[in-house]
């Protein structure tokens, strides 16, 4: 399982942000395998 999961998403505050962190938690919790990357260059990939 692959999980993309920026914080950029939650900078604004959005409908079920909390439902949508305890989804993923029970699918990272219920996976076989997680692969988790995290991206520390400053700019990420805007243009």
């Amino acid at each position: 399982m692959v999980v993309d999961m920026q914080n950029g998403v939650f900078a604004t505050p959005r409908l079920a942000r909390e439902r949508c962190v305890a989804q993923i938690n029970r699918l990272v919790r219920a996976a076989d395998k997680v692969i988790f990357i995290q991206h520390d260059e400053a700019g990420g990939l805007e243009a």
